[in-house]
């Protein structure tokens, strides 16, 4: 698995945000118990002042974190949403 930081504001890649919202639709229709947010995520709504850090593993996104800046003069960032799909591993804890 890997992590990277997706530039989505600067060059868009098309092909990785389909296989994102894939990913979020797998988490939305997989999640179960009480829910805190019941809107729909808009991953790349929105995109200035957005990061995006993409979870991949065997070339598929398997998660995503993405954070919303909300102070432009100290770059303070908000985590906005954070999602993995079904298929991500679970890593085991020590």
């Amino acid at each position: 698995m890997t992590v990277r930081e997706y530039l989505g504001e600067t060059s868009p890649d098309a092909q990785l945000e389909a296989q994102a919202e894939a990913a979020c639709e797998q988490w939305l229709t997989t999640r179960r118990g009480p829910q805190m947010f019941l809107g729909r995520p808009r991953l790349f709504e929105d995109r200035p002042g957005r990061r995006w850090f993409i979870a991949e593993q065997a070339g598929q996104v398997i998660g995503v974190l993405s954070m919303l800046r909300v102070s432009y003069i100290d770059s303070d960032s908000l985590i906005n949403i954070v999602f993995s799909a079904p298929a991500a591993p679970i890593l085991p804890t020590s």
